[in-house]
């Protein structure tokens, strides 16, 4: 029985050793990001502060004095209490603006994890092209060797096939060097995988899963994080300026004060009411409530170049996500097809002289520069789909 036991841990670890690790899917990429992102984790607690900061209202604290009046031969002792209230229009004023600041920060976060899983999904999308990428250059590497030695079985003594045969051979060395331009690019990949998650720079991330295409579609400007923002900031600017407005209103004093009693005096206690008068300065408050009307004027401007902003930018990206849409259906429904056609039929003739020879090479290379532009035009359609994804109301469309 121990026998069997030993037997099966051993065949255990050596199939966990042998069997390849699952590909790294998009779904749990994000999901990893969304979790454990720096970038997310500061602004969860920048908007946690913000909200914390939103809490109460802001009264002064009552200050509480200790009293003593000296007489020629004993002294009184007592204390003051005081308070200062500000006017109420002037409190409910600035808690609103520090509750729309808090709410301005909360879709701000909401925005930034648009941005961060937007471009999360962007750099998981390339590198899983760079991978491809790679593989096709291979194949072109395997063609043009193979054509190198089939032009050697050509060449004999005609030196314009010698000629052919060089450039071949050189061209082969130049693809070499982009294969090796192309394995660093892949390691940077690695390396924007690895930031994402917040791992060490030794970090190696599993070859990933094939992702599905990007849907680019139509989003509702005004439900977006970015202009959500926005507006609250607006709301926040304006309850400022109706708080500095009313700084010319005065602000109530209360006070109490107690003695205890002396030979020379009774015990003695007196209750005072008072209010500021800040219109004897009147340029302070007026400088604060022309500041932030201009603030307010700002967020206004803002906002309207934001909707704007948006709003331009996805009539241009959806414009261009359906041209190379149709590029890529050009590609891989008419031009792959046939090249694939061209290659088999190539195979079954033996090129004898310089055009033949060249026609061969073109053939068969003709079908793997068209798979590394159908490459090139998916990463530029990813890279239009991010750039959109970045405005969605829903964070859950970034992970379809």
């Amino acid at each position: 029985m121990r026998i069997k036991i030993l037997t099966l841990l051993i065949l255990s670890l050596f199939i966990n050793q042998a069997w390849p690790a699952s590909d790294l899917s998009l779904q749990s990429f994000l999901k990893a990001v969304e979790e454990a992102n720096l970038d997310l984790k500061s602004e969860e607690a920048a908007a946690a502060a913000m909200k914390s900061k939103a809490i109460g209202v802001r009264i002064p604290a009552p200050s509480v004095d200790y009293l003593q009046r000296n007489f020629k031969n004993e002294s009184a002792n007592g204390f003051e209490v005081s308070q200062s209230i500000p006017f109420p229009g002037k409190i409910t004023s600035e808690k609103r603006a520090r509750e729309e600041n808090a709410r301005a920060a909360n879709h701000y976060y909401e925005a930034r994890i648009n941005e961060v899983l937007s471009m999360a999904r962007l750099a998981f999308i390339e590198y899983w092209l760079q991978f491809e990428n790679i593989s096709v250059l291979k194949e072109k590497h395997k063609i043009i060797a193979d054509h190198v030695k089939l032009s050697r079985s050509v060449v004999r003594s005609n030196s314009m096939l010698k000629i052919h045969l060089l450039k071949a051979q050189s061209d082969l060395n130049l693809l070499e060097n982009e294969i090796f331009k192309q394995e660093q690019i892949l390691i940077e990949k690695k390396l924007k995988i690895a930031e994402f998650l917040n791992k060490p720079a030794d970090y190696s991330p599993q070859r990933p899963a094939r992702p599905p295409l990007s849907e680019v579609k139509e989003i509702q400007v005004l439900d977006s994080p970015q202009i959500k923002t926005l507006e609250t900031r607006l709301l926040a600017a304006q309850a400022k300026e109706s708080e500095n407005k009313k700084s010319w209103l005065p602000d109530l004093k209360l006070s109490y004060m107690e003695l205890s009693r002396t030979s020379m005096m009774p015990e003695h206690s007196q209750i005072s009411v008072g209010i500021t008068m800040p219109f004897a300065f009147p340029w302070e408050p007026s400088s604060k409530s022309g500041e932030a009307s201009a603030q307010r004027r700002v967020s206004e401007y803002q906002l309207a170049k934001g909707k704007r902003a948006i709003e331009y930018a996805q009539k241009r990206l959806l414009e261009e996500s359906k041209t190379i849409k149709k590029q890529l259906a050009l590609i891989e429904n008419q031009l792959l097809p046939r090249a694939k056609e061209t290659m088999k039929l190539v195979n079954n003739i033996a090129p004898r002289d310089m055009t033949s020879l060249q026609d061969h090479r073109d053939a068969m290379e003709a079908f793997t520069d068209l798979r590394l532009q159908a490459l090139s035009l998916r990463g530029r359609y990813e890279q239009v789909a991010a750039e959109l994804l970045k405005f969605t109301a829903d964070k859950e469309n970034i992970y379809e």
